[in-house]
């Protein structure tokens, strides 16, 4: 068994219970882990005392190159549940977590399950009051909205009413995730699969969102809840899509005390395939519900589904290179109408009831450095290109002039132009 030691001092327990157990052929701190990455480690034994927040990114990288291999932290005993580390580990599905003092041979018995580790990743309650302990780890908004955990995406699509298109809904969002390069699961509580792109994975009832997001395979996961609207099992939806009737005579009987009650999540409509579902879509944004969109058409599909998910799409403020970013578009949130609530009046219009935020979609975890390097030298080469096509054509025309192939204005034209191509050219040093 080949082991690493990852952040285990050498007076930890399980540092000589390691060499009796296998080979240790690698020991470190967490910054080394990429070297560690390099062998196949069937073990790696880590301290979650030396372990800081800005860890657990190396260790998911870890986990992404070496899948395979086991990973076992040993857990100070008064440490508390709900520790920025100790739940980040559970968010990266390390579930081996073992009270330091528990021998190795002991911890390796069985593999951990979330069960085993669940209580870890619960914030902890405040002794007096029951309220959860502040943590003092603070969220930052700047400009930029970049992912704040590692947890995967749940996107339910729901229906106010039956077959008002919500499968083909979740089909069409999924898609476009796919289309953008995103990894995207898709889930059905009725098990109704419409047809979907080969690299979208497909599941039914037999798993929940809920298990899905502990996998942590796909950033995103599209749930199609039927009419249980934000519905997601037993896992916190993050956007809650929101399928209308297709015809105002349908909707207005949606709007009724058996409507689904409001959550906390964002919520983006879309009114169903149908002659009024323009109306339909301004009418729900008319009443304060939240932004709604109109069924696409074959040349919008592609629009609509980018501005249904605006909320949870990874966005920057515009700015630079604004020919290399895709179009804006209006993102907002909302809930849905609280049961009994009267429907909206369809001959008032008192204009949109969110103001539209412009922003501009970048990759999948927000736009690094290395991100903006490769688009800034992408724009050059390509300008560049276009500029070398150009002076080409210029050039030749010139020739064609100065030869009495072009003449009049024309030939007068190329002939100005092809000077200050060889003007250009001979300040670069290509001619002399």
């Amino acid at each position: 068994m080949l082991i690493g030691l990852c952040a285990v001092g050498p007076d930890h327990p399980w540092r000589a219970e390691a060499e009796h157990l296998g080979s240790v052929t690698w020991i470190g701190d967490p910054a080394g882990l990429g070297l560690a990455a390099l062998s196949p480690l069937d073990l790696l034994l880590a301290d979650a005392a030396r372990l800081t927040p800005q860890d657990l990114s190396v260790l998911r990288a870890f986990r992404v190159q070496r899948p395979e291999t086991r990973i076992v932290v040993s857990v100070p005993a008064d440490a508390a549940p709900g520790g920025p580390v100790l739940a980040g580990l559970v968010a990266l599905g390390i579930y081996d977590l073992c009270t330091i003092g528990t021998p190795l041979a002991d911890a390796l018995t069985r593999p951990a399950t979330y069960a085993d580790a669940a209580r870890w990743g619960l914030p902890p309650e405040d002794p007096v009051g029951g309220a959860k302990a502040d943590l003092g780890v603070k969220e930052v908004v700047r400009e930029r909205v970049v992912a704040t955990s590692a947890r995967p995406t749940l996107i339910t699509v729901s229906g106010l009413l039956p077959g008002v298109g919500a499968t083909s809904a979740a089909a069409g969002l999924s898609a476009w995730l796919a289309g953008k390069g995103h990894a995207v699961a898709f889930w059905s509580a009725q098990g109704d699969f419409p047809a979907l792109p080969a690299d979208v994975p497909a599941f039914d009832a037999s798993e929940t969102p809920a298990g899905l997001i502990r996998r942590h395979e796909w950033p995103y996961i599209v749930a199609d809840t039927g009419t249980a609207s934000g519905a997601g099992g037993d896992a916190e939806a993050d956007l809650c899509v929101v399928v209308l009737p297709g015809t105002w005579a349908r909707a207005q009987r949606a709007w009724s005390p058996e409507a689904p009650a409001g959550h906390d999540a964002p919520v983006m409509a879309v009114a169903g395939p149908g002659p009024e579902s323009a109306l339909v879509a301004q009418q729900w944004a008319d009443a304060g519900y939240g932004p709604a969109f109109a069924w696409p058409t074959a040349k919008q599909t592609l629009r609509t589904w980018e501005q249904v998910l605006s909320p949870v799409l990874p966005t920057v403020h515009p700015g630079r290179a604004w020919w290399r970013r895709p179009p804006a578009a209006a993102r907002g949130g909302g809930a849905l109408p609280a049961p009994g609530a009267a429907p909206p009046d369809p001959g008032h219009h008192p204009g949109p009831a969110v103001s539209p935020v412009v922003i501009y979609h970048e990759g999948p975890y927000g736009d690094t450095l290395g991100q903006r390097l490769v688009r800034r030298l992408g724009s050059l080469i390509e300008w560049s290109f276009i500029a070398a096509i150009v002076g080409a054509i210029v050039w030749i025309a010139g020739l064609a002039a100065q030869q009495g192939l072009l003449t009049g204005e024309v030939g007068t034209w190329a002939l100005i132009a092809h000077g200050w191509v060889a003007t250009v050219l001979r300040a670069l040093g290509v001619s002399g």
